[in-house]
């Protein structure tokens, strides 16, 4: 997380695509793409969000293969530990 508005995702797993379906993109599949590392596991995604802001979000690796239910709060203090609990590292401050 940046600024409060800039969150940064990171997936690592044998996935060639990742999306992250979320309120921001009307939860659609295609809404946000991750970006894949060529020849690794690695995988990211920064999307910018409003000051304080929730967001539903649903990671995808097919469009038949979602993780279950997740919410995001934007509080520093409890954003990496919503994430870990998850399996997603956070990078940024």
């Amino acid at each position: 997380m940046e600024n409060d508005t800039i969150c940064h995702f990171i997936y690592t797993g044998e996935a060639s695509r990742v999306t992250l379906p979320c309120d921001a993109n009307a939860l659609k599949y295609e809404g946000s793409k991750s970006c894949h590392i060529k020849h690794s596991n690695f995988g990211y995604l920064t999307l910018t969000f409003e000051p304080d802001a929730g967001i539903e979000y649903k990671p995808a690796t097919s469009e038949t293969d979602w993780v279950t239910f997740c919410y995001l709060c934007f509080r520093k203090d409890k954003l990496k530990d919503a994430l870990a609990f998850y399996g997603i590292a956070l990078s940024g401050n």
